[in-house]
């Protein structure tokens, strides 16, 4: 095996070990389907949820991105959260810093719980920003 090869399997590992690992206990809880699975997203991998809020209207967003340095180890790990109605939308980042593999459950957990949280906790009057275009979820 080459050693560009054996880079790229150690971070295939890496992502399929966080991928293994994501509480999705935390998403069933809050209803939240996978939008995206395991996308290469500029450089890193990305993973997307989301949730139609039948209360309020608004589609509320979880994302999750790493970055794997070519050893397999996490150099960062971002969760975002967010929510979009028609062309209104915001989107935060909750969580930006490295993870150590020994500890991913457990910090993986915390984040999410947190994203979860934000994205929850958005309202209409959170929608910043505009688009100048309609997001296709039946709202303008």
């Amino acid at each position: 095996m080459d050693d560009e090869t054996e880079m790229e399997e150690d971070m295939s590992r890496t992502i399929q070990t966080v991928s293994d690992a994501l509480p999705r206990d935390v998403l069933v809880k809050h209803d939240y389907k996978i939008t995206g699975e395991a996308a290469e997203s500029h450089g890193s991998t990305l993973w997307t949820w989301h949730h139609a809020d039948p209360d309020t209207g608004l589609r509320r967003h979880v994302s999750l991105a790493i970055w794997v340095e070519i050893d397999g180890s996490i150099r960062l790990v971002e969760f975002w959260a967010g929510a979009s109605h028609g062309r209104r939308f915001v989107r935060e980042c909750i969580v930006s810093r490295p993870m150590e593999m020994f500890r991913l459950h457990k910090d993986l957990e915390d984040a999410m719980q947190q994203a979860v949280s934000r994205a929850e906790g958005l309202t209409d009057d959170d929608l910043i920003n505009t688009r100048p275009f309609s997001a296709g979820d039946g709202a303008t």
